[in-house]
């Protein structure tokens, strides 16, 4: 080989060590690069399996949670069944107890009908709403006219009215009678019968019955003068309902015959015909009528009649919008009244 070829030979040799420096600069920067990525990507593996632990230990838990739910869900199911059922029951006792109840609530209902009805024959005030209607007009108006000689004699006619009474209704205590109850007390069971102080009877009802005390009596005469006062006589003069009471119980009922000039007249129809201030000449002839006497001899004869003094005294002036209590005291008192009340 000549020297030519040894130079050749050294510049190959020359370059082929440099080609293979260089390579393996290039290689060495390669696999330094390499073993970067590696090292970023084995980072990044242990991240992502730490977030795929995360992620399979929340599915457990999601699972866990969704295995609960379905339990609750059923356990929600078979409760709602169950609710469902009782609900059912209770709407079916709800209805046999409404049942039970709308005949009740029929029979309350009645009762305070019958109670707020029955009232006008055991209260007073009640009653006395009762005496002076179109409908007791209509049924007393023939009896008037048949008691009535002549209409235009005043006189002669209360006392004519009073004797029709008298002969046509007889004396009568009332029966024992339980005294209905207030629907309250109904309702709340605890009612102990008891009889009622007083019966009251419609003025048309006493004369068709022919019998009743005293209540029913001179409510009965009260009414028949009213009447006879408006229909016949034409006039509507003062005329009182009295009850007298005592203190020890008991009382009685008349009427109230005011006449100006400090005089009245008793009228009590229980028993007999019976006023006072009786007609002298009306006696001698057995014609009936009658005469105002002053207020205190008026009152004091009736007394020695009746022979019971009262404690206690009501007036009552009756229309046909009801009645009004026109005085309320002793007998002394009610005695002042109604000379006061006349002497105007």
């Amino acid at each position: 080989m000549g020297r030519a070829g040894v130079t050749v030979l050294v510049v190959l040799l020359a370059l082929s060590l440099v080609g293979n420096f260089f390579l393996y600069t290039m290689y060495s920067e390669a696999t330094s690069e390499v073993s970067k990525v590696k090292s970023q990507y084995e980072r990044e593996i242990i991240t992502l399996k730490g977030q795929i632990k995360d992620l399979e230990y929340n599915v457990t838990r999601l699972k866990s949670g969704i295995d609960t739910y379905e339990r609750m869900v059923e356990t929600l199911r078979k409760s709602n069944e169950e609710l469902a059922d009782e609900l059912y029951k209770l709407r079916q006792k709800y209805q046999s107890l409404k049942n039970e109840v709308y005949p009740l609530r029929n029979l309350k209902k009645n009762y305070e009908l019958y109670y707020n009805y029955s009232r006008r024959y055991f209260e007073l005030g009640e009653f006395l709403k009762h005496v002076i209607t179109d409908t007791e007009r209509k049924k007393l108006r023939p009896h008037i006219a048949a008691a009535v000689s002549d209409p235009s004699d005043f006189a002669k006619s209360i006392a004519e009215i009073t004797e029709y009474v008298a002969d046509h209704v007889k004396y009568a205590a009332d029966p024992e009678v339980p005294a209905p109850p207030h629907p309250i007390i109904m309702e709340e069971s605890y009612y102990i019968p008891a009889p009622a102080a007083n019966i009251f009877m419609t003025p048309s009802e006493t004369l068709e019955r022919g019998y009743g005390d005293c209540d029913d009596i001179n409510t009965l005469l009260y009414a028949m003068i009213r009447f006879y006062m408006q229909d016949f006589y034409g006039e509507d003069y003062a005329l009182y309902l009295v009850v007298g009471y005592k203190e020890e119980g008991g009382g009685h009922l008349f009427v109230v015959l005011p006449v100006q000039g400090g005089k009245m007249t008793v009228l009590d129809a229980t028993g007999s015909g019976y006023w006072t201030g009786k007609s002298l000449w009306g006696e001698v002839l057995g014609i009936p009528t009658i005469e105002a006497k002053p207020v205190r001899e008026a009152w004091n004869e009736y007394m020695e009649r009746i022979e019971e003094p009262f404690d206690k005294i009501e007036v009552y002036s009756i229309d046909e919008y009801g009645s009004i209590k026109r005085f309320e005291g002793s007998q002394r008192e009610f005695l002042e009244w109604m000379e006061n009340m006349t002497e105007s």
